[in-house]
């Protein structure tokens, strides 16, 4: 019984501090994001990526890359544009 106590708390503090790490990733400067978004732009026209998926590649690809680096990944727009 006292085990379970012990790893319940020990459950309860990890995900606690997991939340309070999130909330401290720091966002990405301008300059960082500019050159990523032209990074990822790039690497589309090299891969002959879709106009179609070209939107969709590059937001994953910034958001890898900010990931990577220990930033806040970006927030998909709230009223998305449909691909035509």
């Amino acid at each position: 019984m006292r085990t379970i106590k012990i790893l319940t708390s020990l459950l309860f503090t990890l995900s606690f501090a997991a939340s309070a790490n999130e909330n401290q990733t720091p966002q990405a400067p301008n300059e960082v994001l500019s050159s990523l978004r032209d990074a990822c732009h790039q690497i589309a026209a090299e891969e002959k990526i879709e106009d179609m998926e070209n939107a969709s590649f590059v937001f994953d690809c910034i958001n890898d890359q900010l990931n990577e680096m220990g930033y806040q990944r970006l927030l998909p727009s709230e009223n998305p544009t449909p691909a035509l």
